[in-house]
């Protein structure tokens, strides 16, 4: 089965998963197991992990960006690293958790704007 949208998947899988608590919707996420997860914004192969969200807008998560070495949010971030525009309304960003690559390595978790990201049901 083709990848299908973080978004469609939420919808399909978590009906009003933007409506309900965040930890109820992980425990859903968490229960529905590992996934392929692909990066609409880059290429790269996909991973397999599951899906957490975090309660944060992309517009106020912050990180430090070690190679500029400043802070930026998620959505500076990818407007200045991939020239692409965060939705705003959408008020949840997602994580990947028990993240492995190709060489099965643990990766370091990263934030992700939802609709950067598609899952294989």
């Amino acid at each position: 089965m083709p990848p299908v949208s973080l978004t469609a998947f939420l919808n399909t899988r978590c009906p009003g998963w933007q409506s309900r608590s965040v930890d109820v919707v992980n425990r859903r996420l968490h229960h529905l197991g590992r996934h392929q997860i692909s990066f609409n914004h880059r290429n790269r192969g996909p991973v397999t992990g599951i899906i957490q969200l975090v309660d944060a807008s992309p517009y106020d998560s912050v990180f430090w960006f070690g190679r500029e070495n400043r802070w930026l949010t998620v959505a500076d971030y990818f407007l200045i690293r991939y020239g692409e525009t965060v939705d705003g309304r959408v008020r949840r960003i997602a994580y990947v958790h028990n993240v492995y690559d190709e060489d099965e390595e643990v990766e370091e978790p990263s934030l992700f704007p939802i609709e950067f990201l598609s899952i294989s049901a």
